[in-house]
């Protein structure tokens, strides 16, 4: 057993099953998980990947990404998609290396129902970056696209699941720091608890790392540490699911944060803002100060969007109605501009008389088209607008059409008599318009006077 326990302490890993966030649309769909790991910075470890729940799965895409500062070095196929056909991506295959994304491939046509188990799809092997300052953290992420998990009778599942490698200087458990979790690790933790949890020198004399024996975190050294290291003994070294399930917690040294200042930006109506932060480069923490005594989170940064007031004003002549936000300075709706189609009036003059046989016509005339003539009417006309009232013969608001010699007798749509007269233009009509107006002349009588008798003419 002991052998067995050196074998694995000496890589300095520490395997435990994280939770994990699964797209999953009923209670027995499949669920996967990534184990994360505890490693010391150079060195090179194992993580599986596994599904519970697995319907019968016969197709799957894992698409896996982490981040920079690992690097992926191997691949090794699961029992539990042992009977489908596996392809690893070609860099595996031919020995190479892989510091980005990559895919891995499972097919069959059918598997048989003695064949769906649970367990272990894939064990990747990462190498760490001999860079990694103690207590940087890594993720490893896998996700599937629709369609890439597909069980027996097609039905199809969108899973996704993350994890963390962390780099430590210790192994927890490991208080001796001998690279090995064993009875003298117990035996050390318990008398240097008995002298009270300190080096004296007159009573046991133990030295230990005070971070290995910490193994629940709690930032206190006592009888749970040591429970806990018994079990995990019990239970060969490893956090067992079937056992007492003890999964260590890191509690090493902190990160040698490298701050990152983002300056304090102000909400708009529409946008979020952010009060002033630092973020650590490495470990990806947020702090409200600079010297990283206070953290906060991602949801603590964020200043809401404060939404518009909205004022709403009726449309005018030029623009529509519209709701005008007096936060932004901005029409938030509506407030459009109002295209003005604008079209001529043209005016043509023509003489009403009766003809030789006594009947009236209406006639060019050209001494009326040359005399001068008052028109207050518009030259112009706004469509859909119109003009309400022509000015005509007679005064309207003190206006008239009017010639010296002649009298108006009114617009008309055509020069010609029984045309139809015309009083206004309309806001539906559109177009240039060219209105006719007929005169008639003025008969003026003539006296005569001489020094004796009057004579009419």
């Amino acid at each position: 057993m002991k052998k067995f326990i050196s074998f694995i302490m000496v890589a300095l890993i520490v395997m435990s099953i994280l939770p994990v966030s699964v797209f999953a649309e009923e209670l027995n769909q499949p669920v996967l998980t990534i184990e994360s790991a505890e490693v010391s910075p150079g060195t090179s470890f194992d993580v599986n990947v596994n599904i519970e729940n697995n319907p019968g799965i016969i197709s799957a895409v894992l698409r896996l990404t982490f981040d920079e500062g690992l690097t992926l070095v191997g691949a090794k196929n699961g029992n539990t998609f042992s009977t489908l056909s596996y392809t690893p991506p070609n860099q595996l295959i031919n020995g190479g290396k892989i510091t980005s994304s990559c895919q891995f491939m499972w097919s069959g046509a059918d598997i048989a129902y003695e064949n769906i188990k649970d367990g272990t799809i894939i064990t990747l092997t990462f190498e760490i970056s001999e860079e990694a300052e103690i207590g940087d953290t890594y993720n490893i992420k896998i996700v599937s696209n629709r369609g890439d998990f597909l069980d027996k009778n097609l039905n199809e599942y969108v899973l996704s699941a993350q994890s963390t490698v962390t780099a430590v200087d210790y192994t927890p458990g490991d208080v001796n720091d001998d690279g090995v979790i064993n009875m003298i690790d117990i035996v050390f933790i318990s008398r240097y608890i008995v002298d009270g949890c300190q080096y004296d020198p007159d009573g046991y004399a133990v030295r230990i790392n005070e971070n290995a024996a910490n193994v629940n975190g709690d930032s206190s050294i006592n009888m749970i540490d040591v429970v806990w290291m018994c079990r995990y003994i019990v239970d060969g070294c490893k956090t067992d699911p079937e056992g007492y399930n003890i999964k260590f917690v890191v509690v090493g040294k902190t990160c040698s944060h490298t701050l990152q200042a983002t300056e304090e930006k102000e909400p708009t109506c529409t946008e979020e803002g952010n009060i002033a932060y630092w973020q650590c480069t490495k470990c990806k923490k947020y702090f409200a100060d600079e010297n990283a005594n206070s953290q906060i989170t991602a949801d603590d940064i964020v200043i809401s969007s404060q939404g518009h007031n909205n004022i709403y004003y009726e449309a005018t002549e030029e623009y529509s109605a519209g709701t005008y936000c007096d936060r932004c300075d901005t029409w938030t709706s509506g407030h459009e501009k109002i295209e003005v189609n604008e079209s001529s009036i043209s005016y043509r003059y023509y003489l009403q008389r009766e003809n030789n046989v006594g009947t009236l016509e209406i006639v060019p005339d050209d001494y009326l088209t040359s005399h001068p003539i008052n028109n207050p009417n518009p030259s112009t006309y706004i469509e859909g607008k119109g003009v309400e009232e022509l000015y005509q013969g007679y005064e309207i608001d003190g206006k008239k059409v009017s010639a010296n010699g002649y009298t108006f007798v009114g617009w008309f749509e055509k020069p010609e008599i029984g045309a139809n007269r015309v009083y206004s233009i309309s806001a539906s009509e559109k177009g240039n318009k060219i209105l006719y107006g007929v005169w008639t002349k003025n008969t003026y009588k003539i006296q005569y006077v001489s020094n004796e008798v009057a004579v009419k003419q």
